[in-house]
C-alpha cells in the first residue's frame, strides 16, 4: 500500500481497483493470520492520505465492518486506527465503515481499543465547542443508547478536554444527576442503568479534573468546582434517592464526594462514619474508607475497624460462633483500606463492576 501511495498516478486505474478489491474481499478475511488482517485495515488508513484514492477506497470500506469486532487486538486496534482516519477526511463519513450502532457497541467494551477510538471519534459523539444545551443533548442520546459507551466517551473527554472546558461540562451532569431524584415515576431496568451510567459520567470527569492538575492545584480546583457546582449538596440528595435500593449507585455518590469539596456534595465525614457502622455491602464500604481516606482518616479507620472486629470475636468466641461483624461494614472497611493502600485512588469502575 504505501509502494501503491507512493506512485498512485502511475498504475493503471484497473490495476488499482484489483488490488484493493484483493485486499478487501480475500486478505482482510484471512483467517489464519491476524497480522495479515491488520495489515489490510493498516493499508486502508495509509491511502487514505492520498485524495485521489478515496473514490476506489469509499464502495470497499464497509466490507470490512466484521473486522471491529475481530478477536484479534491487533485488528481491532487497527480498525481504531482506521476509524480515526477516515474520521480526518471529507467525502467519507465513519458511518460508511461502521454503522453508529457498531461503533457504540465498540466502544461500550472499555478497553484501551475502545478508548482510543473514543478519542478519534469524540467530535462527533461529545462536541466539545457545542451550547451546553446541545452537548447534554448528545450525551443523554449516548447514555439512551449504550450507557457502558457514554462513559468510555466521557474517559476520553477526560483526557481531551481542557480543564474549563471539563469542569464545565462535570457541572452540567452536576445538574442533570440533581435532577434525577426530582422526577417521582416509577422506574424500569433501562432507566435505573441510564441514571447510574450518568452519575458514573460524572465521577469520571471530576475524577479527570483532579488527575490534570498537580496537589498543589486542587485547592484553586475545589473554588472553582464551587462556583460551578453550587452548594446546595445535591450529591448528598443523590446518594439518598437510591443508595439503600442499588450499592452500584452508593458506591459511586461516595466516590465522587471523595474527589469534591464537602460544601458542594453536601456529605461530611460525620455521614461517612455514620454509614460504616451499618450493614452495607463491600464495594459501598470501600467508597466510604476512600472517601474518608481522603479526609486523612485513614489510621482511624482501621482502629476503629480492629477493635470492632477484637470486640465481636471475643463475644461470639464463648459461643463457637462466626463473628457477625464478619458480615457488617467494620471488616469490609479494613479489607477495603487494605486493598486501597496507602494513598492508592480508588477506582469508580472496579467499585461500579
Amino acid at each position: 500500500c504505501r509502494i501503491l501511495g507512493a506512485y498512485w498516478e502511475a498504475v493503471p486505474a484497473q490495476a488499482k481497483r484489483d488490488f484493493l478489491v484483493k485486499m478487501a474481499m480475500d486478505l482482510a478475511f484471512d483467517a489464519s493470520s491476524a497480522q495479515v488482517r491488520a495489515a489490510v485495515l493498516e493499508g486502508f488508513a495509509y491511502l487514505l492520505d492520498t485524495y485521489a484514492a478515496h473514490a476506489f477506497l469509499a464502495p470497499l470500506l464497509p466490507k470490512l465492518r466484521v473486522l471491529a469486532f475481530d478477536s484479534s487486538e491487533r485488528v481491532r486496534a487497527a480498525m481504531a486506527s482506521l476509524l480515526a482516519a477516515v474520521a480526518s477526511v471529507r467525502g467519507i463519513k465513519v458511518t460508511d465503515l461502521l454503522p453508529r450502532d457498531d461503533i457504540l457497541a465498540c466502544i461500550a467494551t472499555g478497553d484501551a481499543t475502545a478508548l482510543r477510538t473514543a478519542k478519534a471519534l469524540l467530535p462527533s459523539l461529545l462536541p466539545r465547542d457545542k451550547p451546553s444545551r446541545e452537548q447534554m443533548a448528545h450525551l443523554k442520546t449516548l447514555i439512551d443508547a449504550s450507557p457502558a459507551a457514554a462513559v468510555t466517551v466521557a474517559r476520553a473527554a477526560a483526557t481531551v478536554y481542557d480543564l474549563d472546558a471539563l469542569a464545565k461540562l462535570a457541572a452540567r451532569v452536576h445538574r442533570a444527576v440533581g435532577a434525577l431524584g426530582s422526577k417521582k415515576r416509577a422506574r424500569d431496568e433501562q432507566t435505573k442503568d441510564a441514571e447510574t451510567a450518568t452519575l458514573e459520567v460524572l465521577c469520571v470527569l471530576v475524577r479527570g479534573l483532579y488527575e490534570s492538575v498537580e496537589d498543589h492545584e486542587r485547592p484553586a480546583v475545589d473554588e472553582h468546582l464551587v462556583s460551578l457546582f453550587g452548594t446546595d449538596g445535591t450529591l448528598a440528595g443523590a446518594l439518598s434517592f437510591r443508595a439503600k435500593r442499588d450499592d452500584a449507585w452508593s458506591a459511586l455518590c461516595w466516590s465522587i464526594a471523595a474527589e469534591i469539596p464537602d460544601s458542594v456534595s453536601g456529605i461530611t465525614a460525620d455521614t461517612a462514619w455514620e454509614a460504616l457502622c451499618e450493614d452495607i455491602p463491600a464495594r459501598t464500604a470501600t467508597a466510604i474508607v476512600w472517601y474518608l481516606t481522603r479526609r486523612g482518616a485513614a489510621a482511624e479507620i482501621a482502629r476503629g475497624a480492629m477493635a470492632a472486629f477484637a470486640a465481636a470475636s471475643s463475644t461470639k468466641a464463648r459461643r463457637g460462633k462466626r463473628p457477625a461483624v464478619l458480615h457488617r461494614a467494620p471488616i469490609h472497611a479494613l479489607e477495603a483500606l487494605v486493598s486501597l493502600g496507602d494513598g492508592e485512588q480508588a477506582d469508580p469502575k472496579v467499585i461500579y463492576d
